[in-house]
């Protein structure tokens, strides 16, 4: 099985209009079997519905793991808003979760670390948003559900 990865995309800092995010995309597409992107398409979500149309015309699987970027502003509902219109385009989200595809099994979680390496999590998440100013960005309620677990299961 072939798994294409691509991430960083960040959309809004290159094109303008859907019609562009399309032709951009689709020139980077590859002929794996699952696409595995991995997060920061755009701040504003503007180009969700292009980008997540272009992957399934490319790809029969395709799995979007949030980044920074992708939850910026209200995360709370935002992420939600995310994983509804994925659903609608066939679209696997990981939120702390996995997803087997035949014998391959991906997992992964939004944003881009959970704090574990530090010892302690919600101690590092305090004090990141002054060290780490694209933090501040993000609602920390998100932060503030049961997403550790799937990190405690991987980190062990």
């Amino acid at each position: 099985m072939k798994i294409d990865y691509i991430s960083d995309l960040h959309l809004d800092s290159h094109v303008k209009t859907s019609k562009e995010a399309t032709h951009f995309i689709s020139k980077l597409m590859g002929s794996g079997d699952i696409l595995l992107f991995a997060g920061d398409l755009d701040e504003s979500s503007d180009f969700l519905v292009p980008a997540l149309s272009v992957f399934k015309s490319f790809y029969k699987n395709v799995v979007f793991i949030p980044g920074n970027h992708d939850l910026y502003g209200n995360t709370y509902n935002r992420l939600a808003c995310l994983e509804d219109i994925a659903e609608y385009y066939g679209v696997t989200v990981l939120n702390y979760n996995t997803h087997n595809f035949g014998d391959i099994t991906v997992g992964g979680g939004p944003c881009w670390c959970d704090f574990s390496y530090t010892g302690n999590r919600w101690e590092a998440f305090r004090k990141y948003p002054y060290e780490m100013k694209d933090l501040s960005h993000i609602d920390p309620r998100y932060f503030k559900h049961d997403a550790w677990k799937y990190a405690d299961i991987v980190n062990d």
